[in-house]
């Protein structure tokens, strides 16, 4: 497995491209604004090639670059059924704006349970709303990693303080997260990654 972590915007967001590297394929979980040219450069000096984006939530720090990606490939584009209407039409989640975004359109929705598979790769799709109603973490087994993007971080948890955010929901999905083998790391949408065991305050959040 190929891993690589930019972190792009005017708040610092992760996105990650994974690839496999038997099928020489690959995807990106989130899209801040202006990882773009990273993914290009990053396609130019390997033979991966990017085939799918997989959004954790659609609120605008990780969604900003999707149309531009679109514009230079041909992807499929995952989110939670629950944040697609903020996608489509950004901001009428409530959340200002600070530059314009244009309106996607998903390819797939993604629910509790769906397993994402590219090459070799395959995503457990887990629902964990709270920072934003169709939240999600993508976790691979078989490399016991969590994508877990605003819902934990290393020290924390997503703002729960949003128009769309709900505090009950958030402490329900971290203690769900609670559940995976301690030694998970976990690759969070902001700052630096962290384990499951490191983070066992969310067992009782």
């Amino acid at each position: 497995m190929f891993l690589r972590k930019f972190t792009c915007g005017p708040i610092a967001t992760c996105g990650y491209f994974i690839g496999c590297e038997q099928s020489k394929t690959a995807v990106l979980i989130d899209a801040p604004q202006g990882i773009t040219q990273h993914i290009q450069k990053l396609l130019h000096q390997t033979s991966f090639s990017l085939k799918k984006v997989i959004l954790t939530h659609s609120h605008w720090d990780h969604t900003a670059d999707v149309a531009s990606l679109l514009e230079q490939f041909t992807l499929d584009v995952y989110v939670h059924a629950n944040d697609y209407a903020n996608l489509k039409h950004p901001g009428s989640d409530g959340l200002p704006l600070f530059f314009p975004l244009q309106g996607i359109e998903t390819t797939f929705f993604l629910k509790e349970g769906d397993v994402i598979e590219e090459g070799s790769l395959e995503f457990d799709v887990m629902e964990t709303p709270g920072h934003s109603p169709g939240s999600v973490c993508l976790w691979m087994k078989k490399e016991n990693i969590l994508f877990s993007g605003d819902t934990l971080f290393q020290g924390g948890m997503g703002n729960v303080s949003f128009p769309t955010s709900n505090p009950l929901f958030m402490k329900q999905s971290l203690q769900k997260l609670g559940k995976l083998p301690l030694d998970t790391v976990v690759y969070p949408g902001h700052g630096e990654s962290t384990t499951i065991q490191a983070e066992a305050w969310i067992k009782s959040s």
